[in-house]
């Protein structure tokens, strides 16, 4: 805090309680957005509640405000993104459908997640599994408990229409989010591999290749 608030320099000073005026027109979602594009092309170590300040155009106060700290900034932002991923994955697994269809949308879905928002895992990495306080528990958990619902009910749906047997959800939940999160991280690598970009086509087709391995397997087809 002592570090922000010198980096601030002679910036005038807000007022404590909630914003008035032309501060009141930057609220507490506008700053997500804002620090979410921030770390779109920019790491983690550079985001600040001065730097969002200045991005925003509002006394730092503004945004500790709101957040408390960089550490609440984060905090919310991977609480936003959580729920909005989660809801569009409920989404997709409701839908009526086979199973294949269900996943791959859902694969898709979190592939497009991830590129949309490239800093989600590095976030994640930093504030949440490495860090030993309250929030980050709690969050920790909400994840926990979002993600197994999710493997859980695209399995007992699958199982009442017969297409899948009962695996751990655990595991099926690491599965996908594994494999997706390091697709998008590891977009270096794939284009080196490939030797061109990677694209929509290539979200799609990986969506369709995980799709096949984890449903039917590398074994030989009669």
């Amino acid at each position: 805090m002592a570090k922000e608030n010198s980096e601030s320099g002679g910036e005038r000073k807000r007022g404590k309680g909630r914003p008035s005026g032309a501060e009141s027109a930057v609220g507490r979602n506008r700053i997500l957005e804002l620090a979410a594009d921030f770390l779109k092309t920019h790491p983690v170590s550079e985001l600040s509640t001065v730097n969002i300040a200045k991005v925003a155009g509002v006394d730092p106060a503004l945004v500790r405000y709101y957040f408390g700290s960089k550490n609440g900034l984060l905090a919310e932002l991977i609480s936003k993104s959580t729920g909005e991923r989660t809801a569009l994955s409920l989404r997709y697994l409701s839908d009526a459908g086979t199973a294949d269809q269900k996943l791959k949308q859902r694969v898709r879905s979190v592939l497009q997640a991830n590129v949309d928002s490239p800093y989600y895992h590095e976030v994640m990495v930093a504030r949440i599994f490495n860090a030993d306080d309250e929030a980050a528990r709690a969050i920790l958990n909400d994840l926990a408990q979002r993600g197994r619902y999710l493997a859980e009910k695209f399995m007992a749906d699958g199982e009442r229409s017969g297409e899948l047997r009962a695996v751990d959800p655990a595991f099926f939940h690491m599965l996908v989010v594994g494999a997706c999160s390091f697709f998008v991280t590891g977009r270096p690598l794939q284009e080196a591999m490939r030797g061109r970009k990677v694209n929509d086509r290539t979200l799609d087709a990986f969506a369709e290749f995980f799709v096949d391995v984890v449903l039917n397997g590398l074994k030989p087809r009669p």
